[in-house]
């Protein structure tokens, strides 16, 4: 995976350029207004929203950190490196959540509202983050998450993955 502009690894202002179009792009503000509406849209306590935003918010300073450090850096590859891992887990964050919430709502149950609120802030910074890749790195990106779920899945069937402790199934 490649990112946009580069020729290689280092020798490039892309890093930098990636670096400052995060710094604008991720900002407390922007947190805010996506807080404050994921909150209104499911009727999220004021304790679940101080919540929601810490969780949020750790994960915004965070990749802005990683910005600031790489900011006229030529380091385009471990800058995009770290966006693409981001993507990664914002997406199986994203994809425990809503199992959580499918599978309570089939179990009869209504979901938690911070499981939902929670599902909808990896989601949201889903999107921040593929504002930021290229979108056939997006692809390739959940090509690979899926395939690795798919993999999972079929080991757990064969009995090749088993819980701590556990010799056979």
């Amino acid at each position: 995976m490649t990112g946009p502009g580069t020729t290689g690894t280092r020798g490039t202002p892309a890093a930098s350029q990636l670096a400052d179009r995060l710094l604008e792009s991720w900002q407390p503000a922007r947190l805010e207004l996506t807080v404050a509406a994921i909150a209104e849209a499911v009727a999220l306590p004021e304790a679940e929203r101080g919540r929601l935003h810490a969780r949020l918010e750790h994960k915004v300073l965070t990749l802005r950190a990683v910005a600031e450090a790489h900011a006229g850096d030529d380091d385009f590859a471990e800058l995009y490196h770290t966006l693409a891992s981001l993507w990664l887990e914002l997406r199986f964050e994203w994809e425990r959540l809503n199992y959580i919430a499918n599978f309570t709502a089939v179990s009869g149950r209504e979901p938690e509202v911070a499981t939902m609120a929670g599902a909808a802030g990896a989601s949201a910074l889903l999107s921040w983050l593929e504002e930021m890749l290229r979108p056939e790195d997006v692809d390739w990106l959940m090509a690979s998450a899926s395939q690795l779920m798919q993999v999972l899945q079929v080991d757990l069937q064969r009995g090749t993955i088993l819980p701590a402790g556990e010799e056979t199934r």
